[in-house]
């Protein structure tokens, strides 16, 4: 210990004797371990503690996942819960909860609401007691299958519709026009599965296994319990459920998944963090690179001061454990400068992070294990970075620091390749770094560039989920549409309005359709949108051919369908115009209620009276599907959206827009209002927020190693200051020094470049599923990085080959 402290005092004399290249050292490494620290604060938020739940890293969710093709479902029936709870040997405890869209009204103006519907036991489950009074007991799900009208509030419901109020518990709210009482207030932490900034409400799940509600099932394992064999298990529960109901299961088999929880969450964000890490990894290197330089031409300038020490006893051992000591003491002050460095950038990350990317739940935030993690990266770097100049300098012997010594401050080669390799890194790991930036870049580029086939500006866009029980009628729910359009039409400095079911980049269901008069010899399949007669106006998508939907098309009219571009090119012999024919759409045939409608109307066959440009449908990085529009008077389902194109700001109109739906129904709210514009943002703003960071850390990355050559050819030169002088005693010109100097400079450079590219082709993989629009292996993001990092190295270069040109050398001759 006494030697350790010994050490360490020495160390800090030693660093603060050179405060200079020291703050600058420590600094260099505060980037990388700060970038890293609040990464990592990150990936410590989803992986390690994403909830605030009783063992949530044994909780699993259940699906049902075909043998072949398809995708997984999720949702379970209220009987398959039940047989799983009461048959299980391999769960502790499992739950069931449903959803469903809420109007909570009563207030100021009616809302929608996030309903979860718990089964008895969900609360214990995970473990969380509420903020105020309690939660559901069992005498809360009532007899027969009807629960009580209680309720919980979420923290954020509590806060913004009742303003935290602490008197809240037994007053009464209306959901779907029933009173139901509030028993409970959650903690802010409690939200599951609601989005950001939405608010939710708890409710009873009756547990009736006639009832059709979806669900989905979690359960906690057993310790020591694999999630292979609780699959197993639960699959001998299921086989008997797909013998009584076949049409519930995929015909060509299923398998039990159970897939742990946190999954859900780490699925979103993986592909972004890991391209981070790997950015930070690199900027982390190059850091190091450039610290161990210094540390080795310092170590270099030190030989007389190593030869001392070995001269009264000191053995290598001794030599290195100092200068290690030296360096780990860096990197710790570097360390601590890089926490506080990582407390604003986490604050920064969040901030940037796109919206809805993580769950309420998930607090970013410094804590224990996020420091532990940056004094484990600290102690690393420093023996990293400290290694190769402590051997260097312990290697040397008396008689070659004599020999050194008597040739002045040139000394011998000691260093001068391990110098050139450490620079020739720095800018290996700086070429890899600014390469996946600029593949970023050009993705954000492409995608930003993208022809969306569509006008978002000025578009307000919102949806009217209409309440069953009051809109039960086709008619009811086609009046109160056409009712609200015409009034949101009439509002001064509306352009134009539409209904739809769906709105681009994304969105339409999809349906299976059949071309008259043609056999079915393959499978055709289109986004299916329901749309009123201002919707290609309203959008601002041009028709091609024929006409759009009008007014006239109704149920009771012959049925009409425009379709676009894509199905026209895909579906039709080129040169037949598609206009005319008819299309069968079997989304039309399975829900028509021939009870409520004559033949004529529940007809499923359209006729296309139009051909629509092509339009993004399947998000901005993927091609345009093909579509088919028909009148939402054909169907009217109770889940229509608005859009309203204005003539200025879109949310300057909303209150106007929102009241005219209330004079058509005061208890009657609208729901996830944004623009158009913002869901195009939404489709770029997890490669905005990659391209961004890696874009930061790339730039950080090439001022390290523009600083690390600048380093390397200063001191060069310094070193060098007597040859110099002998060159231009010798006749050598300014200029020819200066190309001397430059020359040698470039050497490192052209090979830093070189291998650099060889890299980035190799590694460039890692982003080539983040990349749109450009290749993992684009030329013009190769050599134009490449022309960049050599215009900047040799710039760093620059500054000490003028200093070289101007040697006096009669200075350096007498200085020697």
């Amino acid at each position: 210990m006494r030697t350790l402290l010994s050490d360490l005092r020495f160390g800090f004399r030693r660093l603060r004797k050179s405060a200079s290249s020291s703050v600058l050292a420590a600094l260099s490494l505060a980037l990388g371990i700060g970038a890293a620290t609040a990464i990592f604060s990150v990936v410590n938020a989803v992986l390690f503690e994403p909830f605030p739940y009783k063992d949530f890293d044994r909780i699993v969710d259940l699906r049902i996942e075909p043998l072949k093709k398809g995708e997984p479902r999720w949702s379970h029936s209220i009987r398959e819960y039940l047989d799983i709870r009461e048959q299980n040997r391999v769960f502790e405890d499992v739950f069931a909860m449903g959803f469903e869209n809420l109007r909570l009204t009563g207030g100021a103006e009616p809302e929608f609401v996030g309903g979860k519907l718990f089964s008895s036991n969900a609360f214990t489950f995970l473990g969380v007691k509420p903020l105020l009074g309690r939660t559901f007991l069992p005498g809360d799900y009532g007899s027969g299958g009807v629960p009580e009208p209680v309720v919980v509030l979420s923290y954020l419901l509590w806060q913004r519709r009742f303003a935290g109020d602490p008197q809240v518990i037994g007053q009464t709210v209306r959901l779907e026009e029933k009173k139901h009482t509030v028993i409970g207030v959650m903690p802010p932490r409690f939200t599951l599965y609601t989005p950001p900034n939405q608010t939710s409400i708890w409710l009873p799940l009756a547990l009736d296994p006639l009832h059709e509600r979806p669900v989905v099932i979690h359960g906690r394992l057993k310790p020591g319990i694999t999630r292979e064999r609780a699959s197993a298990e639960l699959q001998a529960i299921y086989a008997p459920l797909a013998e009584e109901d076949p049409s519930r299961y995929p015909a060509e088999g299923f398998r039990v998944h159970l897939r742990p929880f946190t999954d859900w969450v780490w699925d979103w964000i993986r592909n972004t963090v890991y391209i981070l890490m790997a950015a930070i990894a690199l900027l982390l290197l190059i850091a190091c690179a450039n610290v161990a330089n210094l540390l080795l031409a310092r170590a270099t300038a030190r030989t007389q001061e190593m030869a001392v020490r070995m001269s009264v006893g000191a053995s290598r051992v001794d030599l290195l454990r100092q200068l290690l000591t030296e360096s780990v003491l860096l990197s710790l002050v570097g360390g601590v400068l890089g926490i506080l460095l990582a407390y604003w950038g986490t604050n920064v990350l969040v901030a940037l992070l796109p919206a809805n990317s993580l769950p309420s739940e998930t607090a970013i935030r410094v804590d224990g294990r996020v420091l532990l993690f940056s004094f484990a990266l600290s102690l690393l770097t420093g023996i990293l970075f400290g290694f190769a100049p402590a051997v260097h300098a312990s290697k040397l012997t008396l008689s070659e620091t004599l020999k050194d010594a008597g040739r002045g401050p040139v000394g011998g080669s000691h260093g001068g390749r391990t110098r050139n390799a450490l620079v020739i890194s720095a800018m290996v790991f700086s070429m890899i770094l600014l390469i996946g930036a600029g593949l970023m870049i050009r993705t954000s580029i492409s995608l930003y560039q993208e022809k969306l086939g569509f006008q978002p500006e000025n578009v307000l866009t919102m949806v009217i989920p209409l309440p069953a029980a009051r809109y039960s009628q086709f008619e009811q729910r086609t009046a109160f549409y056409q009712n609200v359009l015409e009034r949101v039409e009439a509002i001064p400095g509306v352009r134009a309005a539409t209904l739809a079911n769906s709105f681009p980049p994304r969105g339409g269901g999809e349906t299976a359709l059949e071309i008259g008069g043609r056999p079915q010899t393959e499978e055709r399949k289109a986004a299916f949108h329901l749309v009123s007669s201002g919707y290609f106006r309203t959008m601002g998508i041009p028709l091609l051919r024929g006409r759009g939907i009008s007014e006239q098309d109704t149920v009771h009219s012959e049925h009409v369908a425009v379709i676009n571009e894509v199905l026209a090119a895909r579906f039709f012999s080129d040169g037949e115009d598609p206009v005319g024919k008819r299309i069968r759409l079997a989304e039309l045939e399975r829900e028509y209620l021939p009870w409520s409608m004559t033949p004529a109307e529940s007809d499923p066959w359209c006729r296309i009276v139009g051909v629509a440009g092509n339009a993004k449908n399947d998000g901005l990085g993927e091609e345009p599907r093909p579509a088919v529009f028909v009148p939402f008077t054909l169907l009217a389902r109770s889940y229509q959206g608005l859009a309203v194109r204005t003539v200025s700001t879109p949310m300057r109109f909303l209150k106007a827009v929102r009241s005219q739906v209330l004079a058509v129904d005061k208890d009657q709210p609208v729901a996830w209002v944004r623009t158009l514009e913002q869901r195009v943002a939404s489709e770029t703003a997890e490669a905005r927020f990659t391209t961004f960071l890696f874009g930061v850390f790339a730039v950080v990355g090439l001022v390290l190693a523009g600083t690390g050559i600048y380093g390397v050819m200063a001191y060069g030169v310094s070193q060098r200051t007597h040859e110099i002088g002998i060159r231009v005693a010798l006749g050598a010109q300014n200029g020819d020094v200066m190309r001397w100097v430059l020359l040698k400079g470039l050497k490192l450079v052209l090979v830093g470049v070189a291998v650099g590219l060889l890299g980035s082709v190799l590694l460039s993989r890692l982003v080539a599923s983040q990349l749109y629009g450009v290749t993992s292996t684009d030329p013009l993001t190769f050599f134009g990085v490449a022309a960049l990092l050599t215009v900047v190295a040799l710039m760093a270069c620059y500054i000490p080959a003028r200093r070289a040109a101007k040697v006096d050398p009669m200075v350096a001759l007498r200085h020697e």
